[in-house]
């Protein structure tokens, strides 16, 4: 599992993008409905459906990066 913001700066870090990326908490954004605390995307279901793993956060921003230089 990772944070948006480790996702955003390992994106940064791969593209080599310029600027900064500033954690924010969700209860300081003044948002009208509350956002969990931990909240992680993950399917129970996907083995048993034969769906392959996720790959690797950094396997998968790479090839997802990859595939915006192919577009």
């Amino acid at each position: 599992p990772a944070s948006w913001f480790e996702v955003l700066t390992r994106v940064q870090d791969l593209a080599g993008f310029p600027g900064s990326v500033e954690p924010q908490r969700a209860a300081d954004l003044g948002l009208p409905a509350p956002r969990p605390v931990y909240s992680v995307l993950r399917s129970v279901f996907t083995p048993h459906l034969g769906i392959d793993p996720m790959p690797p956060l950094e396997e998968g921003l790479k090839d997802f990066l990859g595939a915006l230089d192919r577009a």
